[in-house]
Order: C-alpha cells, then structure tokens, then sequence
C-alpha cells in the first residue's frame, strides 16, 4: 500500500513539473501531502538527481512567498542532504532562506557528510568569507576535521584572530567540537588557547564560548577535568547571565561528566547570583536538582539553603522551583521529613516559607519531624509548624502529632494546648479525623493515646458551648428582618442591571427576557443523518465541593491572625 502511494505520490510531481507553474503545483504538493514529508523529500531529491526539476533553484524563487517559505520548505529542507549539487550553491540557497525566514534547520552536516570534495569546497568558502559563512563554521571545521583534525584545528586557530567577535566566538565554540582522536595532544593545546584567550577578557560572549569549549574538550579526555580548573575559573570570573546560561547547561545535561572541583567551580559561581536571579533561567532548576542528586551533595544543599534564606524578593516562592521541590519530596536527594524540620528549627521567614510552600504544594499530609539534639527546641518547632501549614490542618496536626514520638512528657502539656487552640477549634473536623486516625495505632493504655482522648473530649465539650452559644435567637434576625434584606438586594440588584443595560453596547444583541431553569432531568433533540430527531433525556447529576472555613476567622479574626504572625515571626 505505501509502495503505490510512493508510486502515486512520484506520478504527481511528474506532472507538476510538466505544468508551466513549477512553484504554484510544488507548493500546492506541498501542503496537500505536509504528513508524507518525508517521502515527498525522498522522491524531490530523486527528480532532483536525476534533472528533471532543480531543487534549489525552487527554494531560490522570489515567487515563493514568505508564509510558503517559513510553512511548507522549510520543512523539507532535508532534500539538500540527498541531492546532488555543487557545495557553493547549497550554501548559498540556505543562506537566502535564512535571510527570509525566522528559523531554519537545514542539515549542512549530512550534506557535507564524509564527502571529502565537498568538505574542501567548503572549507575554501570558509577561508574566503568567513563572516558570510558564520552559522556555517562549527558544521564545516567539525566536518574537516573527521578527514585532517591537524588543518582543521589551525584554520580554528587562525579564524580566532579573525577581526569580527562573532567569527572568534563561533571558532572557539569549533574548538570543542572538532573530532579528536583518543587522547589527543591538540586537546592540551585547546586548554591552553582558551587559558590565553580568557586573559584580561570580559567579553560575556567570549566568555560563554570558552567555557563550552572547555567542556567539551574534557569530556573528549575525563583525565583533563583536573589539568583545567584554573581555566575553568577564569571562565566562570565575571558575573554574567550569558555565561550563568551555559553554566547551568553544563551542570544539568552534562552532570555525569564533571569532577568534584568542577561541581564546586560551578556552585561557587551561582553563589554570586541571588535566588530571583537564578530562578529566571530556566536551566537552574535543573542544574541543581542535579548537583543534589549527585552523591556527594552537601554543597549543593547547602548553597540551596543559603540562596533561599538570603532571599529579599518577598513574590519568590520555592514551588517555583519545580524539579527541586519534587526530588525533595521523592527523598531523591535529601531525607525530605529531616530537612523540613531543620528549615523550621532554623527560625529563618524564608526556609520556614519554603518548607509550608513545599509541603502546601503537594498537598498532602505526610511529614513527620525527625529527631534533633535539642529536645527543648521540639515545643518551638511545632509552633513553626502550625504558623505556616494552619492553611492546612491536616498537614500540621500529623506534623505536630509526630513531634510527641521525641520531645519530654513535660512538653505534652504546651503541645495540647496547640492542638487544641487553634487546630482543634478552628477546624474541628478536618483535625479530629487525623487524631483519630492515629489513636488507631496506638497502644490505648499507654499514656500519649489518653492525652490525645482528653484532647478530643476537651474540643467537644468547647464546640458544644459554642453551639448553644450560636442558637440563642438574640444573635441571629428575624425572618422578617431576613425577608426585608432579601427584598431591598433584590431591588437594588434590579436597578443595577438595568442601568447596565442601558449603557452597554451589546443590549440590543442579548435579550432581557429572564428564563429560569429547575428541574432534575434536561431534554434536546438529537438530529440524525436521515433528517428525523430522536428526544433525549439526560438526568441531571448532583455535584458538591466543601472545605472547612476556620471558626475564629469570624469569632476573633484579628486574635487568630496576630497569633499564627507570631508563630511565623518568632
């Protein structure tokens, strides 16, 4: 079936081709047939060979609009890589459709491939226009260099003394790319050239280039990781985002590569930069979620933990931070229920914030504190805890409840008193489910079990004032009072709609007619092929969300937002 439809696919293009609008038949081809791309490419390419239609005379046409251009040829780009067809032509058609379009991938290298004439063409091309053949010069030195890495490497050289920046740039980044054999003394050599290059040099670009290159270079030859780390600090000593860009490139998708000095190269140059700062590139999350699941990650954490702390960008929030936040949370990286509790211990706004914003996230209710040395300091952590997860009850009871698994029987008290007020009397039952919960699982002489019930009992019997204390009649209105407040609303809803109405330029297409529905089922007419319709009944489905509002929040607002600051702040 594929085979004919190759058939039928070659049998249209012949035709095209015979037709006195070449271009107008292509690019209608083109479009019609955009998800057989590549067997339209394979059967332009054989036409192409065999003379029948010039490729890149078609791609050359100024006929060819610009949407056709960016839309349907550049796409099909990957015929160059078949045809035949002299080097200076080729290079030359790309570089028009580059000139045209805003992106542009045509496979140079393939083209080039290990064709040895074609390489010399081009290298000659190179050597007479560098600056022409800019976004060519990393593909072409590479492809020299798989049949004389000796020339290729000294035309590198010499192109990096070339006056335009941009030629010195791309032939620095050519350095690290050229194909070396094993253990290479040219790899040596680059080391250097870029330690040379690199003195007295502030160029950002520059920079990032060299620092590529570098990397490149030792990942040809691990044994020179260590021989390069006076180079790597000269790359990595100014402060620049382009070069913080590259930075966190190497330490994410090339992780496995770099040495412990490396790593440390690379941690020490992101401690110039402030969290926000860090957080606008995309690569630095990645890179230290890497950094931390490297064996050896305590500087990692370490300056993870210091960036967040120093932080002053009161919008920044560690959910952010996504890759983190969630290794942290697998326990990839770190054990996530000790590293919690010391964000919290440590007091810091911002570690405390970036625990709550952890745990928030997730949305669930499964940390539990681990042990300290200090046993006083477990009443001050679970203070910490209920200030930044109130917003979640859950979270913090079962935090807070794993705090009486370490600290002294004379901190039971102060913890009741904090699962009383203001878990328990804020959102009684989202709480109560959790200590209930976990009374399962204790032994229920054993003395924590009875505190937890006397907890309990304590909150019923305090709801049940607060119960009694809500039905007196003196504190609600009457049905007259509620009748007559739902009267003037209505009213003065009435008004307001109609003065809408009036000033809005859509009255007179939206009609002012009311149509209210109830009912538990809905009716439509289903419209079939032979023109009759079927009545349909679809009944109606209930559906409910519900979330536990807490109770001082209407009581005593300003006493419960005071304390929950306070539990934060202090």
């Amino acid at each position: 079936m594929i085979d004919q439809e190759e058939v039928e696919l070659e049998s249209e293009l012949i035709e095209v081709i015979a037709s006195n609008n070449i271009e107008a038949g292509l690019i209608r081809l083109l479009k019609d047939h955009r998800f057989q791309h590549k067997s339209l490419t394979k059967n332009l390419a054989k036409l192409h060979n065999s003379q029948n239609i010039d490729v890149l005379d078609f791609f050359n046409s100024p006929l060819i609009s610009h949407e056709d251009l960016t839309n349907c040829i550049n796409q099909h780009l990957d015929v160059i890589a078949l045809i035949e067809a002299p080097t200076k032509k080729v290079l030359d058609t790309i570089l028009l459709i580059q000139s045209r379009v805003d992106y542009c991938y045509a496979p140079v290298d393939k083209f080039l491939n290990d064709n040895e004439k074609r390489i010399e063409s081009s290298v000659e091309l190179l050597i007479e226009n560098p600056t022409k053949l800019l976004s060519f010069l990393r593909t072409i030195l590479r492809s020299y260099s798989k049949i004389d890495v000796e020339k290729s490497y000294k035309l590198a050289n010499k192109l990096i003394v070339n006056p335009d920046i941009k030629v010195q740039i791309e032939a620095i980044y050519a350095i690290g790319y050229l194909v070396y054999a094993e253990k290479d003394t040219l790899l040596e050599d680059g080391i250097h050239l870029i330690s040379s290059l690199l003195q007295n040099n502030t160029d950002e670009s520059l920079l990032t280039a060299c620092l590529s290159s570098l990397n490149e270079i030792c990942k040809k030859d691990e044994s020179l990781r260590a021989f390069s780390n006076d180079c790597l600090n000269l790359c990595l000593q100014y402060k620049s985002s382009k070069v913080l860009e590259e930075a966190t490139r190497i330490a994410w998708l090339d992780s496995k590569y770099l040495t412990d000095s490396w790593n440390n190269c690379i941690l020490s140059y992101f401690s110039k930069f402030t969290i926000v700062e860090l957080s606008k590139r995309s690569g630095a999350d990645h890179a230290f979620t890497a950094l931390l699941k490297k064996e050896n990650n305590k500087d990692a954490l370490s300056l993870l933990e210091h960036l967040i702390a120093s932080n002053t960008d009161i919008h920044f929030t560690f959910e952010s931070w996504h890759d983190v936040s969630t290794a942290i949370w697998a326990n990839e990286v770190v054990d996530r229920d000790k590293l919690i509790t010391r964000w919290f211990h440590t007091g810091n706004y911002n570690l405390c914030k970036a625990a709550s914003d952890l745990i928030i996230k997730k949305g669930q209710y499964t940390v539990q504190v681990s042990q300290i040395e200090e046993k006083d300091n477990y009443f001050y952590i679970a203070r910490k805890a209920v200030g930044w997860l109130f917003v979640k009850p859950k979270a913090a009871t079962y935090f807070v409840l794993s705090i009486l698994d370490y600290c002294e029987h004379s901190d039971f008290d102060k913890i009741s008193d904090l699962l009383f007020y203001p878990l328990l009397m804020n959102t009684p039952y989202s709480v109560k489910e959790v200590i209930e919960k976990h009374i399962e699982g204790l032994d229920k002489r054993k003395k924590k079990a009875k505190f937890l019930r006397a907890i309990l009992t304590k909150s019923e019997k305090r709801q049940e004032i607060l119960k009694q204390a809500c039905s007196n009649k003196e504190l609600h209105p009457s049905t007259q009072q509620r009748e007559a407040l739902g009267r003037k609303k209505y009213f003065e809803n009435e008004a307001m709609m109609k003065e809408v109405h009036e000033k809005s330029i859509f009255s007179s297409i939206f009609g002012k007619s009311k149509v209210m529905l109830y009912g538990n089922k809905s009716v439509f007419l289903q419209h079939g092929n032979n023109g009759e319709s079927k009545r349909q009944v679809m009944p109606l489905g209930k559906t409910s969300y519900s979330t536990e509002i807490p109770l001082f929040s209407s009581i005593d607002s300003i006493g419960l937002n005071r304390l929950i600051n306070t539990f934060r702040g202090e």
